[in-house]
């Protein structure tokens, strides 16, 4: 669906053996696990994918795949099941990519695109929560415009969550999409939109809090020494994993992230804007 992104740069420094147990959080069309199942001869893979319409295809990709495990499980919750398989303290590394999928963009149809119109959901597990439509109904102008400062760096709101309260109710991007386009310059609508979807995207799903739950359900997972490698996309995702630096339980192996190459932007223009981050368990 996609190229994994840094997967060289991620082998590279968490050093798989071939008896690794590896956690692949961030599951999605098993990219990065492909690549590390050819090091791992005799060890296993564990993948967690929360979104039902990715789990029952890759369920169906990776059945012939004997070392690999996967579970539709959001991995702010994995230790429960890796508590379950017996490995809670044994894990060798945990892969987190927490970028947003193609797949989630182009074929779930859930409004993640504001390039589609789709009705607005955005939930990663339609187990989960509620859609992004009944959400707006309830919330005030000053939730919406504490939800684009914090979640989508938009540094002057106001304007944006006033219009969106006026012109409820919003059940589709289409909707959202035209109420930006009247208050919104030409030469700033893009970014705008992307940011306004970025910022109702997180809250919907909780990402922070969830990106933090699953980097303390990594610990509780991996062994002393085991590896954590995260890639984040946008600066509020990195800020989380950053914040991890000063934790008693973790050392960062590198001082400042790893970018990827300019070859491999080149070939993978999604990989532009990813930072690696990796901590060590203490």
């Amino acid at each position: 669906m996609h190229k994994p992104v840094m997967v060289n740069e991620i082998i590279k420094l968490t050093e798989p053996k071939k008896d690794s147990i590896i956690i692949d959080a961030t599951f999605g069309f098993g990219g990065h696990s492909k690549a590390f199942y050819e090091i791992i001869e005799n060890g296993l893979i564990i993948g967690f994918e929360k979104n039902e319409m990715t789990y029952e295809i890759v369920k169906e990709m990776f059945k012939d795949y004997s070392r690999i495990l996967i579970y539709n499980v959001g991995y702010e919750n994995m230790a429960e099941i890796i508590e379950k398989l017996g490995f809670l303290n044994k894990i060798d590394i945990v892969i987190f990519d927490l970028g947003l999928s193609s797949f989630l963009i182009e074929r779930s149809k859930l409004g993640f695109s504001y390039k589609r119109n789709e009705i607005l959901d955005m939930r990663f597990s339609q187990k989960e929560g509620k859609p992004l439509y009944q959400l707006i109904e309830t919330l005030t102008q000053k939730e919406i415009e504490r939800i684009l400062k914090n979640y989508g760096d938009i540094k002057h709101p106001y304007r944006i969550s006033q219009t969106i309260v006026n012109n409820k109710p919003i059940k589709t991007t289409k909707d959202l999409v035209n109420i930006l386009i009247k208050i919104t310059p030409r030469n700033k609508l893009n970014k705008t939109l992307k940011k306004v979807f970025q910022a109702f995207r997180i809250y919907v799903n909780d990402e922070i809090e969830n990106i933090k739950r699953g980097i303390l359900n990594a610990y509780k997972c991996l062994k002393i020494g085991g590896k954590i490698a995260v890639l984040s996309y946008h600066s509020i995702e990195d800020r989380v994993i950053k914040s991890f630096y000063k934790s008693p339980l973790f050392i960062p192996l590198l001082k400042k992230p790893l970018r990827p190459s300019d070859e491999e932007i080149i070939i993978n223009p999604r990989a532009r804007s990813a930072k690696l981050r990796i901590l060590i368990k203490k």
